[in-house]
């Protein structure tokens, strides 16, 4: 279950009416965005691995911005494809599309760099621990199985 909802993407400036749905109707909207949202999650549980699902505070706050930034790239990319396919404001010789495509951009390298915040505070990507015992001085322990004498 993804942790951004319908209400944050809206929260964002969205509208139903920029994909071509009846102005102001807020089910259709958030039924619309229910597969994006839906794909963000499994995309983010992917990346994030098995720890996603119980993911806290300030962990689940960071997926919830990678997932609502990763919602936001598709926005753009279908904005594009909306505008484009509307013979009324088709985007030949248009602006709109390189802006929309920057926006795009930068929200999908920021939905990378919030996946990257939450994943290296857990130690989730592609982390390990380890230790390392140092013997130094003229008395080795016999009990090591490896002796290095100077």
């Amino acid at each position: 279950m993804p942790k951004v909802t319908a209400a944050d993407i809206i929260a964002r400036g969205f509208r139903g009416e920029q994909f071509g749905l009846t102005p102001g109707d807020a089910v259709a909207f958030a039924a619309y965005l229910d597969p994006l949202l839906e794909d963000a999650g499994t995309w983010a549980s992917h990346q994030y691995g098995a720890a996603y699902a119980s993911a806290l505070h300030l962990d689940a706050l960071r997926l919830k911005n990678a997932e609502a930034e990763w919602v936001t790239a598709e926005l753009w990319r279908r904005r594009i494809a909306f505008v484009d396919g509307n013979a009324a404001f088709a985007l030949e010789n248009d602006e709109r599309a390189t802006v929309y495509a920057k926006l795009a951009s930068e929200a999908a390298a920021s939905a990378e760099t919030w996946l990257l915040l939450a994943s290296t505070a857990t130690g989730t990507l592609g982390s390990s621990i380890g230790g390392v015992v140092v013997e130094s001085g003229r008395h080795v322990s016999t009990t090591s199985r490896t002796q290095v004498l100077a």
